[in-house]
């Protein structure tokens, strides 16, 4: 350990000494060389510094291992125990090489994790594969645990710088970037395959795609696409049926206004969902565009109106006073039957027209009692008469509330038609002028009436109500005419009679009578006003007449005078 120079000039001293002890080359016999030669040697040997600078090389050995700031305090320790049981300087002087090479090997290890945080933080760490982050930790643990040892450091260089490696191939490793780009593909790939998004909702997710920094934003990327495809998707199935939904009673007979907001809403979804003119509609609005086409086509209130429809169609048919319960009954059916508003409102105005008809009708015989008392009637063709009542029974059977057959308007009208034209067919008041202008030819053509009693029958005529009153009036005519001819019969040979020697001869009394009864017969040939029209009793001043004449004895009384006078 001492300098060479010291070590040299003791080697010698040595050496010269070794020579004397030993005899050679020569011998030294002088005591004084040998003692010479030994105070020499403790002289040399005295100047010997190897302790010295041992103890120098090892005070500076730790001084440089204090310096090494990379190292541990326990590897620190531990250099500095390997340098106190170090006896030679080159002992120390390996301890303090190693202690550099450790405190290098430790500086990489240590700059090797120094930047964990930030590696940790970065997208090529969080979205690395568990296995290869895994890999890193238990590298960075390893790593920190040679760093923070307390005992038993590790002096290793090659196990150091091994962990440095493990360190380095982790960090390097780490797939996230890798990560990132194959979900960025495969969300791409996976962007593909969704069918309902538009082409600007493809285009913007792809953007957002690309721009994603994490794998988790791209996977939320990816999540948002696919319910947001989901979502349009739904958005198609909400208006799949509007053709459906569109032709059914529902929507039709709905108010305009609900008409309205359905369509409007079924447009919006159309629009949004337009493939190549679609927006990129975000998915609260593609969710706020099938709640309104849900809430729409929920709201639309056809099949409602409908029945509001039937219920009012049915309030009003219990108001319609005219119907027949079986007409009724098909009416509530047919409303019942009925599947539109316009379905409904036909069949109300139907049972309206109906009610209408059967009032009609129910007018048209409410004058029956009166026909049938009336001229009209009473004197009516039987076929005619026969044709009129048989209408109002029919009229009256349809009118029937319990038994009245369900018939349709235009039956209830011809009913009323056939009521109607055979009321208008009653011909009693024509046959009764019929008769009266035939009973006038008849007593006009009476030739033995005066012409007083002509005029006094045709008064009678004129105011007979009924053909049977006019027959009446004829038969008269006609008796009245008989008595007339034989009244006047009776007279017609009042003047040979009166010039017959019968008349001449007569006793006066029969004379008188016959003459007074040609006078009431002539009185009543000749009257011009208050015509005597009592046929009996013309009959018997016919009667009169004849037997006045008949009762004349100028016959008798020449016979019983000449007997008188043959007998004087």
């Amino acid at each position: 350990n001492a300098d060479s120079t010291k070590q040299n000039a003791y080697t010698t001293k040595v050496t010269n000494a070794e020579h004397i002890i030993s005899g050679t080359p020569t011998v030294v016999t002088t005591p004084s060389e040998v003692t010479a030669a030994a105070n020499q040697v403790n002289s040399a040997k005295q100047e010997l510094n190897g302790d010295e600078r041992l103890r120098v090389a090892k005070q500076n050995a730790n001084t440089a291992i204090d310096a090494l700031t990379q190292l541990n305090t326990p590897q620190k320790a531990k250099l500095k125990e390997q340098v106190g049981q170090a006896n030679r300087l080159e002992d120390v002087q390996s301890v303090q090489t190693n202690g550099q090479s450790l405190n290098n090997a430790m500086k990489g290890l240590r700059d090797s994790i120094a930047n964990e945080t930030t590696v940790k933080a970065s997208q090529n760490y969080t979205d690395a594969s568990p296995n290869n982050q895994s890999t890193y930790n238990s590298a960075v643990s390893n790593a920190k645990g040679i760093i923070n040892q307390t005992n038993n450091p590790t002096m290793d260089t090659s196990a150091i710088t091994q962990a440095t490696t493990q360190v380095n191939n982790a960090k390097n490793g780490l797939n996230g970037a890798e990560n990132l780009r194959n979900a960025q593909n495969t969300a791409k790939q996976n962007l593909n395959t969704l069918s309902h998004l538009t082409n600007n909702q493809k285009s913007a997710i792809s953007s957002q795609i690309d721009r994603a920094g994490h794998v988790s934003e791209v996977t939320a990327a990816k999540n948002a696409a696919t319910e947001l495809n989901a979502q349009m998707g739904n958005l198609e199935q909400a208006i799949h049926d509007q053709n459906t939904v569109k032709q059914g009673v529902n929507f039709t007979d709905a108010d305009k206004a609900k008409r309205d907001a359905y369509t409007n809403a079924v447009s919006r979804a159309e629009t949004i969902l337009n493939k190549t003119q679609g927006a990129n509609t975000s998915k609260q609005d593609v969710e706020a565009a099938i709640q309104n086409v849900t809430s729409a086509k929920n709201a639309l209130n056809g099949d409602q109106n409908v029945t509001n429809a039937k219920n009012a169609a049915k309030n009003a048919l219990n108001n319609l006073t005219s119907i027949n319960n079986a007409q009724k009954r098909d009416l509530t059916t047919k409303i019942d039957q009925a599947t539109t508003v316009a379905g409904v409102e036909a069949v109300s105005n139907t049972g309206t027209q109906l009610n209408t008809a059967m009032a009609n009708l129910q007018n048209g015989i409410n004058d029956k009692a009166n026909t049938l008392a009336s001229e009209n009637y009473h004197d009516a063709d039987s076929d005619k008469k026969t044709a009129y009542t048989q209408a109002v029974t029919n009229a009256e059977n349809i009118l029937n509330k319990n038994s009245g057959s369900n018939l349709d308007k235009a039956a209830v009208e011809n009913a009323l038609s056939q009521v109607t034209n055979a009321k208008g067919a009653l011909n009693g008041n024509h046959n009764l002028e019929q008769a009266k202008s035939n009973a006038n030819t008849t007593i006009n053509g009476l030739q033995h009436l005066t012409t007083a009693q002509k005029d006094k029958l045709k008064q009678q005529v004129q105011q007979a109500q009924n053909v049977a009153g006019v027959d009446t009036v004829k038969s008269s005519a006609n008796t009245l005419n008989g008595a007339m001819g034989t009244l006047r019969n009776s007279i017609q040979d009042n003047t040979a009679t009166k010039n017959g020697q019968n008349y001449l001869d007569a006793t006066e009394s029969n004379k008188t009578n016959y003459n007074n009864a040609v006078d009431s017969a002539n009185g009543v040939i000749n009257a011009t006003s208050n015509p005597n029209m009592d046929a009996n009793a013309i009959n018997q001043i016919a009667t009169q007449v004849t037997s006045t004449k008949n009762a004349l004895d100028g016959t008798h009384n020449l016979t019983q005078a000449k007997q008188t006078a043959t007998n004087a």
